[in-house]
């Protein structure tokens, strides 16, 4: 039976049928007692105490992709989170890794900074997206995935979004609250389709996304 898949959790219990994936905030946390794939990266709100060191060992302990990273212009300075998100991006680049952005109010920033990178746009996942059509569409063009989670479900603008991303472009994830199962049954409501069918799609995205 095809796994529920959580692309992005708080959480390090290992679940029945599901694959989730345990963000690590480099620099704030270990990897130590990890199970499974996950990410890893020097989150935006962290950048103000990171060091070479930190860059240092995010190449080191076998991350599955780099995340999450990227621009918040609501907490902490995006002079200060551009470099570290630069230099994650290019970390990813030369390792060939997927990447997670975390993205709030910055998105033509981050977008421009991607572009500027090695790192191929059909490997970066928008976490958590939140946003109207408009916005989905932007990150789709540059040939992103988004991620569907409570922040997704949470406004009617944002669902319509939800509602248009085309099957091939969508994962979900709990960000660490919730269950997975939950999110799905939500989403799947919204994009008027079954639970077994979304999880289908899901877990296909998913391992096209990760190479599996």
């Amino acid at each position: 039976m095809v796994p529920f898949v959580d692309i992005h959790t708080h959480r390090r219990e290992v679940l029945p049928g599901v694959v989730s994936l345990y963000s690590l905030r480099m620099g704030v946390e270990c990897c130590r007692g990890l199970t499974g794939p996950f990410w890893a990266g020097v989150h935006p709100w962290d950048c103000g105490s990171a060091d070479r060191e930190t860059l240092d060992r995010l190449g080191l302990i076998g991350a599955a992709g780099i995340g999450e990273i990227g621009l918040d212009r609501v907490r902490g300075r995006l002079d200060e989170q551009y470099p570290w998100f630069e230099a994650q991006l290019s970390l990813a680049a030369r390792r060939g890794l997927p990447v997670a952005l975390h993205v709030v109010r910055a998105s033509e920033e981050a977008i421009a900074a991607v572009r500027a990178s090695e790192v191929e746009p059909s490997r970066v996942m928008v976490h958590g997206f939140a946003g109207g059509v408009g916005l989905l569409m932007r990150y789709l063009d540059e040939g992103f995935v988004v991620s569907a989670g409570w922040r997704s479900l949470a406004s009617a603008r944002s669902r319509e979004a939800l509602a248009a991303v085309p099957s091939g472009r969508l994962l979900a994830e709990t960000d660490g609250v919730g269950d997975i199962r939950e999110v799905y049954a939500a989403v799947a409501e919204v994009r008027r389709c079954g639970v077994e069918e979304l999880k289908e799609s899901i877990y296909d995205t998913y391992t096209r996304f990760f190479r599996l």
